[in-house]
């Protein structure tokens, strides 16, 4: 996914959602009916699609190829160092996510969101961080430099932060409907 698919979230969630009147039936919930199998399949999708739409691909394109051009066999010729490269890009990432998400209220014919009460601000958190966590899995990152960095250990950091973001991104996600006292 991308910061489009992660503003989209965010957009939806800062969205006021209309409550049911009526319980939803079957076609209302995808074929998905309450304690059967298609519900627990949606879950584990929508679970996945929360842990995806966290990693901010449009950042990591970028990095990546630029960490080829700068590291990869021209790193002695290069005047960019590896972490100027890094912190540049770790520094762009929520500013990237704020304007992919005001393009959003501009397509919608609908003020910039300038003010801090409607940024995207959980979105501005998490896609820095799924940046550093994907920097550090990456093989020719900057992070080789560092004492404690391993291939295998950069891979379980992004497993670890990608379950977190996901976990926390799921707090966020607007229901479908508000619970019920039971």
């Amino acid at each position: 996914m991308s910061i489009g698919a992660m503003t989209h979230l965010a957009r939806k969630r800062k969205q006021p959602t209309p409550v049911p009147m009526k319980a939803p039936d079957e076609d209302e919930l995808g074929g998905a009916v309450p304690g059967t199998t298609a519900q627990a399949e949606n879950a584990v999708t929508d679970a996945l699609q929360v842990v995806m739409s966290y990693i901010p691909t449009e950042i990591i394109s970028i990095y990546v190829v630029a960490v080829g051009v700068v590291i990869g066999g021209q790193a002695a010729a290069s005047p960019i160092s590896p972490w100027t490269l890094y912190y540049t890009c770790l520094a762009a990432t929520p500013f990237v996510v704020w304007i992919v998400y005001a393009t959003k209220y501009k397509a919608q014919e609908q003020a910039l969101p300038v003010a801090p009460a409607l940024w995207p601000k959980w979105e501005m958190v998490a896609a820095p961080t799924a940046f550093f966590a994907w920097a550090v899995a990456l093989p020719d990152s900057p992070f080789q430099q560092c004492d404690w960095h391993t291939t295998g250990f950069g891979g379980l950091i992004l497993v670890l932060v990608s379950t977190v973001l996901g976990l926390l991104g799921g707090l966020l996600k607007p229901a479908s409907q508000p619970p019920t006292d039971a």
